[in-house]
């Protein structure tokens, strides 16, 4: 009964209470934004480098994982690390696989069309079928497929290949011949653009949230 749960929730005063419990009726629901922001009214600490000291439970509502944790094989496909790959689909689209963003990006890891199409060729030798992105596996794979491009392309640095992951990889490489020998940190503070440089903390945030949360399981 968990949807007049949440209706009930809703109906009270607002309160660390209430709040937890829409968190726990929505995330039962696979509401997981919603119930990630309830989690976050919550716990302020959520989401933040204080949030160790939040129960590992309630933490749990704001880091959702996949059904049947698909997303391990992904990552052993692709060579990943699967904490960062669960980090950037928690930053990308809550783990909605019918997700759309203003400039078009599709699904599960928000792969633009034009994007999609040549890793479609590429991974699964197919004919492009928009319907792919809406396929949570199937987005899943190819954007970790394009993830793992890019780490290729950035030598193994998770921090650019992450900037350009949501900057575009042509700017993430402007910004790297602008900034040549200086540090790592330095070169992602040159970045101009601001959403680009939370992203890439965002990102790094969860996935050692997930780390914590999700161990992964032993190698078969």
């Amino acid at each position: 009964m968990f949807e007049e749960a949440a209706a009930e929730a809703r109906a009270l005063t607002p309160s660390r209470g209430r709040d937890v419990r829409l968190a726990e009726a929505d995330f039962a629901l696979g509401r997981f934004a919603t119930a990630a922001v309830a989690a976050k009214r919550a716990f302020p600490e959520i989401g933040t480098a204080e949030e160790g000291g939040v129960p590992d439970g309630w933490r749990r509502l704001h880091y959702p994982v996949e059904e049947g944790g698909f997303l391990i094989e992904r990552a052993r496909e692709f060579h990943l690390d699967p904490a960062l790959l669960r980090g950037l689909i928690r930053q990308e689209s809550v783990f909605n696989p019918a997700a759309i963003s203003r400039a078009g990006a599709l699904g599960l890891t928000q792969l633009l069309p034009g994007t999609a199409k040549p890793l479609v060729k590429s991974v699964l030798r197919v004919r492009y079928r928009r319907a792919f992105l809406y396929d949570p596996g199937v987005n899943a794979r190819l954007g970790a497929a394009f993830f793992r491009q890019l780490l290729d392309r950035f030598g193994g640095n998770a921090r650019y290949a992450l900037a350009g992951y949501n900057g575009g990889p042509a700017r993430m490489q402007r910004v790297l011949a602008e900034n040549h020998g200086r540090s790592e940190d330095e070169i992602l503070e040159s970045h101009p653009l601001w959403e680009t440089r939370d992203y890439v903390r965002r990102v790094l945030l969860y996935a050692e949230s997930y780390r914590e949360l999700y161990p992964p399981p032993p190698a078969p």
